[in-house]
This record gives C-alpha cells, sequence and structure tokens, in this order.
C-alpha cells in the first residue's frame, strides 16, 4: 500500500478553518480524511481533513460529519501540497499532439504537481508564444518557464558567438529577457558549460540577472564546471588556468552578491576521480561560509502571473 498520498491542487486561495457552515458542509466535491497533513512550509505535521470543492482547497481541519461526493480515507498516509520540480526537461513533451504525453503521468502520480521547464539557458525566444500554446494544450502539471541564457544569447550573436558580447550586444540580450519576464516568465536559466554560453563571462550574466530582479526572477544555473575539466575549457585558446567546480560555486555566489537576486544551482556535481571528497568542503570554502552568508533556504515562487495552470480532467 503506498505510505504517500499527494494532493495534486493548487494551494493558492486556499481559506483555513476549522469546520465548515452547515451549508459548505453539504457541496464538497472531495473530501480527504485522517491523513498525516504537511503543509509545505516546514510545519510539524498534524492530523487534519481536508475539504475540496471546484478544484480548490475550500477547508483544512476537523471536518466531521461533512459530506462529499468522494471521501478518501488517508489514515496512516501523508497529504501533501504538490511537489515542484526546479529542472524538468518536460517542455517539448508538455507541448505534444500526444494528449498521453502532455498529461505526464509519470511525473504527477509522483507527486509532482509543477515543473519548472526551459532549464539549462535553453526555450523559446518566445515566452508569451510558449505560455499561450502550453495554456491551449491542457497540460497534466502546472509549469513555470524560465528566460533561457543560451537562446538569448544565440538570438543576439547567430553563430558568431564564440567569444565575448560586444558592448551593443548587451543590451539587446537585456531587452530580451526584459520582454520574457513581462510575458510571463518566472527567471532566468543558463547553462554555462553548453553552447553558446560557455563564451559568456560573469558580467554579461549578471547583466542580464539584473533585468529579473525587478520582477522578484529566480536565476536557476547549470554551472560552468562540474570537475577539473569542464566542457567549455580549451587549453589552446583559453588563458592557463582552467574553471573548476570551486570557481563555478564563487560565481554563482558572486551573481547573488551583485544583482540581489535569488539563484539556484541545480546540477552542483563532482566530476572525475581528482575531484574526490572535495564537493562539500570546496561549497563551504567558497560560499562565504565563514561570514554566515551561505545557508539553506526555502524559495519562494511568486504568485501564478507567469504559471500555466493544468487544466481540468
Amino acid at each position: 500500500m503506498r505510505r504517500l498520498l499527494f494532493a495534486a491542487l493548487l494551494l493558492s486561495g486556499a481559506i483555513f478553518a476549522s469546520h465548515l457552515a452547515a451549508q459548505e458542509r453539504q457541496s464538497l466535491d472531495l473530501l480527504i480524511t485522517g491523513g498525516h497533513l504537511l503543509d509545505g512550509t516546514g510545519n510539524p505535521w498534524i492530523y487534519a481533513d481536508v475539504g475540496i470543492r471546484g478544484g480548490k482547497i475550500v477547508a483544512v481541519g476537523r471536518l466531521t460529519g461533512s459530506q462529499a461526493t468522494r471521501v478518501i480515507d488517508a489514515r496512516g498516509k501523508v497529504v501533501t501540497p504538490g511537489f515542484i520540480d526546479l529542472h524538468s526537461h518536460g517542455g517539448e513533451r508538455l507541448g505534444s499532439t500526444d494528449a498521453r504525453r502532455r498529461a505526464a503521468p509519470n511525473v504527477v502520480t509522483q507527486g509532482v504537481t509543477t515543473v519548472v521547464i526551459n532549464p539549462d539557458g535553453r526555450g523559446p525566444v518566445g515566452i508569451g508564444a510558449q505560455r499561450s500554446h502550453l495554456q491551449s494544450q491542457r497540460i497534466g502539471p502546472n509549469a513555470i518557464v524560465m528566460v533561457g541564457h543560451n537562446t538569448v544569447r544565440g538570438e543576439v550573436m547567430g553563430e558568431d558567438h564564440r567569444r565575448l558580447a560586444r558592448p551593443e550586444e548587451v543590451p539587446r540580450m537585456r531587452a530580451l529577457v526584459r520582454a520574457g519576464m513581462e510575458h510571463g516568465a518566472f527567471g532566468l536559466s543558463a547553462g554555462l558549460e553548453y553552447v553558446p554560453g560557455r563564451w559568456s563571462d560573469t558580467d554579461e550574466v549578471v547583466a542580464l540577472v539584473e533585468e529579473i530582479v525587478p520582477f522578484g526572477g529566480l536565476f536557476i544555473e547549470h554551472e560552468r564546471s562540474s570537475g577539473t575539466s569542464p566542457m567549455g575549457w580549451r587549453p589552446s585558446q583559453d588563458e592557463p588556468g582552467r574553471p573548476t567546480m570551486l570557481n563555478s560555486v564563487q560565481e554563482t555566489i558572486e551573481i547573488g552578491e551583485r544583482t540581489g537576486a535569488t539563484v539556484v544551482a541545480t546540477t552542483s556535481r563532482r566530476e572525475g576521480r581528482t575531484t574526490g571528497g572535495r564537493a562539500a568542503p570546496s561549497s563551504r570554502r567558497s560560499s562565504g561560509h565563514e561570514r554566515g552568508e551561505w545557508r539553506s533556504s526555502r524559495i519562494s515562487i511568486p504568485a501564478p502571473r507567469a504559471g500555466v495552470t493544468a487544466a481540468s480532467a
């Protein structure tokens, strides 16, 4: 028997109450009873029932005596908000012509109800068009879209991207990032180990991240290096001293410090035998841990200004 029961429901606008008015007790679509409830904020679990109407949570508490079209006995199970996948490559499948792929049962049956797509600096230039298309497709999970750094860089620089951006090119990239945010993106993603982002420098990335800050956007990054031999380093043309995992962590922190943006490193790992045992100590040393500035924190996803809401079945 499954030990977890996931409430795959939107939580925005939920009304928490200890009981329902008599007339409301007759109108629940779904009642989940007796579960170990985790609210997603870090609070300890509590025993509570959950009442749902019209696809939204309308009451949480002791709902004894409430009537519902469907009742789920959750005793011995855990009821949670849906999980958020911060690094999903499922955007293309969500836009598929195959309704079964768009439903993404392999995702939602594991409790993931929101996916963040366009990772690693990828994705379309037209964020508004992407959102509109996904909205019309009746997708299974909710979707958060990101502006892709590699996409923006390629759009401005074309095939001539194996170099630093020229001064006149950076404002054009900034304009594309800003337009993406205005059309509903949640932030900027980067793949600094991939083409063409590997030829960017920190100053370029900082300039683009500055555009997402007024919107409360996130910067989600695939770092430049996960070991001592990053894909983007070319001994024949680059300066001596290849970037390492430690340099990558330092760069991510610098971007956050210089812009004030929330930064997320989604693929921080070590690669290669020579980096064995370095991941945790390197992260601590490079992070300003001694200054008390490197800590685990809860990421706050903005209200559904930019999200693509899953269609009701």
